[in-house]
């Protein structure tokens, strides 16, 4: 089986992590790459967050290189019209 990671950025509302920590962990992803905001709240997470590894990376650059280096495929989904591509 392959690994399943999950990239978060540009999170609005930071009670919504702790509520995607616990969605991640019930799918079985095996680490959590936030990129920018040190400072997430993982009040909501109900102690899911102690499930998973919690990686914070600078910038998509560093997260595109520590997800080459693990030799996963990156897949991503941005609803805005002004998303880029991280290929």
């Amino acid at each position: 089986a392959h690994a399943f990671f999950l990239l978060l950025s540009n999170i609005s509302k930071k009670t919504n992590v702790g509520k995607i920590v616990r969605t991640a962990v019930a799918f079985g992803v095996a680490e959590i790459v936030v990129v920018g905001r040190r400072g997430i709240r993982l009040a909501y997470s109900m102690g899911a967050h102690t499930h998973v590894s919690i990686r914070h990376l600078p910038s998509y650059e560093a997260a595109k290189e520590h997800f080459h280096a693990l030799g996963a495929t990156v897949c991503g989904v941005e609803i805005l019209p002004q998303a880029v591509s991280l290929h």
